[in-house]
């Protein structure tokens, strides 16, 4: 699944979460629950867990048959797409 935005000088510290159950509630529930969430930030040039510096962004879905996922830009606008599917490509604008 690949996600995109728009502008690049505004996707640069989005965060990126993906609820991995498909129930949408964006919670974790630790490493045992149910509830599974992954949060990925957008940098600017940066490298680490979960970060990545270039669009689009590519998600790893892992066995889910669909996932819901939210980005929350810098200026704190949030847009939520629900059941996207493996293989989808998307993209997100801010609101």
């Amino acid at each position: 699944m690949r996600a995109a935005r728009s502008t690049a000088t505004t996707r640069i510290g989005a965060r990126v979460d993906v609820d991995l159950d498909g129930d949408g509630d964006f919670r974790a529930g630790g490493y045992t629950g149910a509830d599974r969430v992954a949060t990925y930030l957008v940098g600017a040039g940066q490298w680490g867990n979960r970060q990545q510096s270039q669009l689009p962004l590519i998600i790893g879905m892992g066995a889910a048959p669909s996932v819901d996922i939210r980005v929350t830009f810098p200026d704190g606008s949030v847009v939520t797409r629900n059941d996207v599917a493996p293989g989808a490509r998307i993209t997100i604008n801010d609101v």
